[in-house]
């Protein structure tokens, strides 16, 4: 029982941060959660950790302070402990940076390449960011067997957007009712959500 007590309290000492001047002072440290965390902030996304917001109004936002976050986490994951789901996590957000040209000269190729770690290791929207690149030819030859490949495999590991691709509109009418009962707000707002949280 004790063993089980110490891995949660590793796992949320790992991965939780009480405050903006925490996350800060752990990435300056060099902790890959934080830099991942700051880099998010940077990036005009807000944190909800235990229960608190940390709001990306507190922090100017900066695409290439961002992307050095995201660089230096992936630099830093290697031992880290729960290392595999931060790293889909943080290749995500970096593939992003190279894609759209964020705080670094847009690049395809490295945005496919880096996306591709993160799908190799089971990250879902690293996934469906893979299934887009083929499909579009974005970094690699188009092939549209690996992209409904990649489609169908991000699907499965839980990404909205590909099952929305997919055309299971039925998955997202049945998460926004769902929303909607929990929550009673308007089921556009909750179709919204939905989408908003499969990223």
């Amino acid at each position: 029982m004790k063993v089980i007590f110490i891995l949660i309290l590793l796992i949320s000492n790992a991965f939780s941060f009480n405050s903006l001047y925490e996350i800060k002072s752990k990435a300056q440290d060099g902790n890959p959660a934080a830099l991942y965390n700051l880099g998010l902030l940077y990036s005009g996304y807000n944190l909800k950790i235990n229960n608190r917001v940390i709001s990306s109004d507190d922090i100017p936002k900066s695409h290439v302070k961002a992307f050095k976050c995201f660089k230096q986490a992936a630099q830093n994951i290697g031992g880290y402990m729960f290392a595999d789901e931060l790293a889909g996590e943080i290749s995500y957000m970096l593939g992003k940076c190279y894609s759209n040209g964020h705080g670094v000269n847009k690049n395809p190729e490295m945005a496919f390449k880096v996306w591709k770690i993160g799908a190799d290791g089971g990250n879902a929207d690293a996934q469906y960011e893979i299934s887009k690149c083929y499909a579009e030819g974005r970094g690699v030859q188009k092939n549209i067997a690996l992209s409904k490949q990649w489609l169908n495999r991000a699907a499965k590991n839980g990404s909205l957007r590909a099952r929305a691709s997919q055309g299971d509109l039925g998955y997202f009418l049945g998460l926004a009712a769902k929303k909607l009962k929990e929550e009673g707000g308007p089921i556009i707002k909750s179709i919204k959500d939905g989408y908003n949280n499969s990223r």
